[in-house]
């Protein structure tokens, strides 16, 4: 994946105590300011606690392994070009010392051995989630196959294209 360079330059310094707050604990977690706290979250301090509730609900409250979450990001990150996001949630599976060989394998994971069906078909969805905002039949069957938890799915908008036969 390429470095991509931020469209509008980010700002060091912002004048909100959200955004100083922010930026202590951008430091702290990442070992610096990341560049979206920098170019958006500087000049719109208020979207820092959104933010923040997704990453709280995201870390805490999905109830979906720690291995595969890091899978589904990194790939929805490769489909939607954001060398940034690539990198950050690489960085977050190393810290959290998982296995990141599949990484590598991401590009090709419909015809690599290196993914379970599991993991296949949890790709397949974030596929179809990232490209089409909508998860196909098909894609929603393998997940609940592979999943316990059909609701989840839902949960995240990924609901059937298609009422399923039981």
């Amino acid at each position: 994946m390429t470095k991509q360079e931020p469209r509008i330059g980010g700002l060091e310094k912002g004048n909100s105590w959200l955004w100083k707050f922010a930026r202590w604990l951008s430091i702290r977690r990442f070992g610096k300011v990341i560049t979206p706290l920098k170019v958006v979250y500087s000049r719109k301090p208020a979207l820092i606690p959104i933010s923040g509730l997704i990453d709280y609900v995201r870390e805490k409250k999905l109830r979906l392994d720690q291995d595969l979450r890091f899978l589904a990001l990194v790939r929805a990150s490769q489909v939607n070009q954001c060398s940034f996001c690539h990198d950050l949630v690489t960085a977050q599976a190393i810290r959290a010392k998982l296995g990141t060989e599949k990484f590598a394998h991401l590009l090709d994971w419909r015809t690599s051995p290196a993914f379970t069906h599991r993991e296949k078909a949890l790709l397949a969805a974030v596929d179809d989630l990232v490209e089409h905002t909508i998860c196909p039949t098909e894609s929603f069957r393998n997940c609940g196959n592979s999943f316990p938890m059909r609701r989840w799915w839902r949960s995240f908008g990924c609901a059937p294209a298609k009422p399923i036969s039981t």
